[in-house]
């Protein structure tokens, strides 16, 4: 006769099958044909299951990667076929993982993995300017700008030649660079000469410049 009767299939005879939900000591007592009894006890424990959490980014830019990373538990097989606790994942797709803790129970987890294209900036703005004065340039509608002359906005006004390069991220944290090489034209010198300035009334005095 087993007891407790919760999560067994049947309470008599020499086998019974164990499914609590809960660890549960249980109790069997035999009993001999001349009516002796002994009872003996054995312990079910229930372990909980893992909980996996794959963490790391769900994107990648278009030719990046990104880390996905589990806590600690005692195995990981991943659809890679990696068994590390982190990969590094170069495609889309969807991943997932088997994770096994020290008590043998298993438990999965996946993460759907999707890529951004990267953006396409070009500097506008004049390809010279006169010296002594300014030139303004721009790029598209980003989340962030930081361009090699330190400044941080969409325009960049600059006053002297080169060449200026600007690095711009969109919403989706993609990351691309663009280029331009600025002249400076150099002012026009303006001068004249005349022919004699004396003369007498009504002389005609020629300019040449």
């Amino acid at each position: 006769t087993w007891t407790p009767a919760i999560g067994l299939n049947t309470t008599t005879g020499p086998i019974v099958i164990a499914n609590p939900t809960v660890t549960t000591t249980y109790y069997v007592t035999g009993t001999c044909s001349n009516g002796g009894t002994s009872t003996d006890s054995i312990t079910v424990p229930i372990y909980s299951l893992p909980v996996p959490s794959i963490t790391g980014s769900d994107s990648i830019c278009s030719g990046g990667n990104t880390t996905l990373s589990l806590g600690n538990f005692i195995s990981y097989n991943w659809s890679t076929g990696a068994t590390t606790q982190s990969i590094n994942i170069t495609s889309i797709g969807q991943y997932y993982v088997t994770v096994t803790n020290s008590n043998g129970c298993s438990s999965k987890d996946s993460i759907n993995i999707h890529q951004y294209s990267i953006p396409q900036p070009v500097i506008n703005g004049p390809d010279s300017f006169c010296n002594g004065t300014s030139a303004t340039l721009n790029t598209g509608n980003y989340s962030a700008y930081f361009w090699s002359n330190g400044a941080t906005s969409q325009s960049n006004v600059i006053t002297n030649s080169g060449t200026y390069i600007v690095t711009v991220s969109d919403i989706n944290g993609c990351i691309a660079t663009a280029s331009k090489t600025i002249s400076i034209k150099q002012g026009a010198l303006s001068s004249f000469t005349t022919g004699s300035l004396i003369g007498c009334d009504s002389v005609t005095i020629s300019f040449i410049n």
